[in-house]
């Protein structure tokens, strides 16, 4: 009787912890853009150096409005500062941002992915900040 006891009462705790789960509202990222794994979505203001949810994968804010941003053969620089690690565009893809330095326009932003293929701002140039969906904060990501 005791052991029944004791596994509808763990039962219990396992479904309530789902629930919980659940409210909590976690997301599953597994693009390589940014690290793989759990993300719970903030809601917070956008600025520089958040991750933000596109109805497209996983990014993070390098630049808002009113910054300098330059494109260029060997990455993308934010009023001055290299945006590492590897933000050059392929160079097989012809279809990139036109090098050059530009402000970047009002409600719109720049993101980009952490990882050298991600398909972001090297390609995209800006984005309005009416596409994000969310900002994100890691909850448990593999690096």
């Amino acid at each position: 009787m005791i052991r029944w006891l004791f596994f509808i009462t763990f039962a219990i705790l396992i479904a309530l912890s789902f629930v919980e789960l659940a409210r909590i509202q976690l997301v599953w990222n597994e693009s390589p853009s940014e690290p793989v794994g759990v993300w719970h979505p903030t809601h917070e203001p956008l600025r520089r150096g958040v991750y933000v949810e596109f109805y497209m994968p996983l990014k993070r804010i390098v630049a808002m409005a009113g910054d300098r941003v330059t494109f260029a053969a060997e990455g993308i620089t934010v009023n001055g500062n290299p945006i590492i690690p590897k933000t050059a565009p392929e160079p097989k893809i012809l279809q990139h941002c036109p090098f050059g330095t530009y402000t970047v326009p009002p409600n719109m932003i720049v993101a980009i992915g952490d990882h050298p293929d991600s398909w972001d701002a090297r390609y995209l140039c800006w984005l309005p900040e009416s596409l994000v969906f969310s900002t994100m904060q890691p909850v448990w990501v593999t690096r």
